[in-house]
């Protein structure tokens, strides 16, 4: 595997993925199993504030489309 840089806007990255708050259940066994998806990469991880992130804001942000539509031929 090549390794690669991740950058992210939470600055725990690593330490999410090592756990979590035991309590809610389902939280923590979804961190779990990425960090052992993660475990099989080579990686290292860079803080990014969210105003520089740019593409995360792209791709969570919810399109501001019309809801109805008409189409005319």
């Amino acid at each position: 595997n090549e390794a690669f840089i991740l950058r992210s806007d939470l600055k725990d990255f690593r330490k999410r993925l090592n756990g979590g708050d035991p309590a809610n259940k389902t939280a923590f066994n979804r961190l779990q199993r990425w960090g052992l998806w993660f475990d099989n990469f080579e990686f290292s991880v860079e803080h990014i504030s969210g105003k520089q992130n740019a593409l995360a804001d792209f791709v969570s942000r919810e399109l501001n489309t019309p809801k109805n539509i008409s189409v005319t031929q």
